[in-house]
């Protein structure tokens, strides 16, 4: 078995990050070490479980390419075991890489005033400033941040949502992410938020994907200004940076861009 789950933190190695100290610190080394192998060119680290009156042994290999650690699991039913076998399957193992076609790119959709018929309204106690937003997405407030709200639906916790912060103009807190990745920033259309068009800055990855839309005052001045107050608004499909598989496009898009678009400013 070879598991590689995009979707969990753990399994994510930070560039720099030394393998062996990043299984141990998220606990995912529990069985008996066994030598390093070579699995696709790179360090593999192999651990054993001997077994037990309930489970047959297995052994584990654990290694990383571009950022995604990868498990390879050879459970011995039976207890049996064919090294022979194993060995001619691990050394088996390769990466190609793989041009996609470029997805298409995400353009501004028409808000559909119909769409907050059934919407909850959101209004923030400090600020003064609302939103619409389905009963289906929650809001969460940051327990660290008081200037962070993270919207996104229930169903899909942790994937696509909507980071937004404020403050009042004058104020010190940080608006946007310190880190953005690799890919480029192309401006298409604009989406009114407040009142006023905000410039979409559409995060295009190297494989052609937009996995990000950040919404800017205008292409030189990111803090979207209204009122007495500023915002800083990005639109994610996934919390990891250029996932494969994962765009905003469609419904997705629309439900999430309406939620911006609705933003009211005392």
């Amino acid at each position: 078995m070879i598991s590689f789950p995009r979707d969990r933190q753990e399994y994510r190695l930070p560039a720099g990050a030394d393998l062996r100290q990043w299984l141990v610190d998220h606990n995912m080394l529990m069985d008996e070490p066994q030598p390093d192998v070579t699995i696709a060119g790179t360090t593999a680290i192999h651990t054993r479980f001997a077994g037990s009156p309930q489970s047959y042994a297995n052994d584990r290999y654990f290694f990383a390419h571009d950022g995604q650690i990868y498990v390879v699991l050879i459970g011995h039913t039976g207890n049996h075991e064919d090294w022979e076998l194993y060995n001619q399957f691990l050394g088996s193992i390769q990466f190609f890489a793989v041009t996609l076609p470029p997805a298409p790119i995400s353009t501004a959709l028409p808000v559909d005033p119909a769409i907050y018929q059934d919407w909850i309204t959101y209004t923030n106690a400090s600020y003064g400033f609302s939103f619409r937003l389905p009963a289906n997405w929650f809001i969460e407030e940051s327990a660290t941040d008081s200037h962070l709200l993270t919207i996104y639906p229930i169903d899909f916790p942790g994937r696509e949502s909507i980071r937004l912060t404020f403050r009042r103009i004058g104020e010190e807190a940080l608006l946007w992410p310190t880190g953005v990745g690799e890919g480029e920033f192309i401006a298409q259309d604009t989406l009114d938020i407040a009142g006023q068009p905000a410039v979409r800055l559409l995060l295009v990855c190297p494989a052609g994907e937009v996995t990000a839309i950040w919404y800017h005052q205008s292409t030189d001045q990111p803090n979207l200004a209204r009122g007495d107050l500023e915002f800083g608004i990005l639109f994610s499909a996934t919390p990891y940076h250029c996932q494969d598989g994962f765009s905003l496009s469609g419904e997705l898009q629309r439900v999430g861009e309406s939620i911006i678009a609705s933003l009211m400013v005392p």
